[in-house]
């Protein structure tokens, strides 16, 4: 399966980038009709502003949420991962106004591999910064070593993100597989987050901890995040409530299938992922019924 190439530039000013999230315009804006038309994206279409400019997500990573509905994991690892999407991407002297860009010299060139949107209208995709003598707009194969040199494989060297699988990646075991070793060499390394990582074991017991402790899965923060705001009050209906979230899992290397209510374990006030974050990959979640 190929993913289409897009070139383009960077950008962050007035933005909100995070370690996984940045602005992207594309040389040739036809491309993202072409795209829409390759890849049927359920007529949702691809978002962008006035100058041209939408947010990229990129694939296959995620890193400490800054700004999820008005919460965050611990800032210092969160902000270290941004500072390094945009030292990767070219972009300097960065001034920040709380969680937005004030100024910065972006406009930097780059590309993009990509196949499809999230439900924000974002291009989720592999990111790369500089040129590429490739032609723009071409529908190309990604192999592992192309891969590398995407910063979403780079965040994930560096220990800056947790490799966090959707159900298209069952389509590309090859690169979810390089993806999987070298998140695991960093995380046996103990670099960045993994130095600190809490998700095979955190005692929570409110919002407010958990953005100050809730070193983690971001997966698991905004699943966290969102019981939360139902039942702020405390931990006790947990397992009940992730139950009815109904969302599926397949662990790997086996294939089985486990609802995510049976990765997630809680005992008293402590929780944990059962399953390593680059052992899963995640199914759409279902309503409940």
């Amino acid at each position: 399966m190929k993913f289409m190439l897009i070139k383009g530039t960077f950008h962050v000013k007035g933005r909100q980038p995070d370690g996984d999230t940045i602005g992207f315009k594309a040389e040739n804006k036809q491309n993202w009709a072409e795209f829409e038309s390759r890849f049927k994206t359920r007529g949702q279409g691809i978002k962008t502003n006035r100058a041209g400019v939408l947010s990229i997500r990129l694939k296959a990573i995620d890193t400490l949420e800054t700004h999820y509905e008005g919460n965050h994991q611990p800032s210092a690892l969160a902000r270290k991962a941004t500072d390094f999407l945009l030292e990767e991407a070219g972009i300097k002297e960065v001034a920040w106004d709380g969680a937005s860009v004030a100024s910065a010299q972006d406009e930097t060139h780059g590309y993009i591999l990509s196949r499809a949107i999230d439900k924000s209208r974002r291009p989720t995709c592999f990111a790369f910064a500089g040129n590429t003598e490739r032609k723009d707009g071409e529908l190309l194969p990604l192999d592992a070593e192309w891969l590398k040199n995407s910063i979403n494989y780079k965040l994930l060297e560096q220990g800056l993100a947790y490799p966090t699988f959707y159900k298209a990646m069952l389509d590309f075991p090859d690169l979810r597989k390089e993806l999987a070793n070298i998140a695991m060499a960093s995380a046996e390394a103990k670099l960045g987050v993994w130095a600190v990582d809490k998700s095979r074991g955190i005692s929570i017991r409110n919002k407010e901890q958990l953005e100050q402790e809730g070193v983690i899965m971001p997966k698991l923060f905004r699943i966290l995040t969102e019981y939360f705001k139902e039942h702020p009050d405390g931990m006790d209906r947990f397992h009940s409530w992730l139950q009815d979230w109904n969302e599926e899992v397949c662990i790997l290397p086996s294939g089985n299938t486990a609802g995510l209510h049976e990765v997630i374990e809680k005992k008293g006030e402590e929780i944990k992922l059962t399953v390593d974050p680059w052992e899963m990959i995640f199914r759409p979640r279902h309503l409940p019924r």
